[in-house]
């Protein structure tokens, strides 16, 4: 469960080639940035993202009072994170421990 104040983001921009992801909004009007776009959710939404590019998303809050979300994973290891904006890749090993980051 996150709690993101005005101006917050969850994490920059990304998609994972081995999880999927949900998300649960409990509170709010929260950002959401696809592939297809950008949109804003409401209070009771959830949205699935599947695996590889195009499942990629970034959530923030773009409004003036604070929003909750709740993110859900499959949490698959190893995983591969890709940062479509800056380029860097990042990998977790089969323990959940960060392998590197890079470009």
């Amino acid at each position: 469960m996150y709690e993101l104040d005005p101006g917050d983001r969850l994490c920059p921009y990304h998609a994972h080639h081995a999880n999927e992801e949900w998300l649960v909004v409990f509170r709010g009007r929260p950002a959401l940035r696809t592939p297809e776009g950008e949109q804003e959710l409401a209070d009771g939404d959830v949205v699935c993202f599947r695996r590889g590019k195009g499942g990629a998303h970034q959530v923030q809050n773009a409004t003036e009072a604070p929003i909750r979300v709740l993110m859900l994973s499959t949490l698959i290891q190893p995983d591969v994170v890709e940062y479509l904006n800056s380029g860097k890749v990042g990998a977790r090993s089969a323990d959940g421990k960060p392998l590197f980051l890079s470009r």
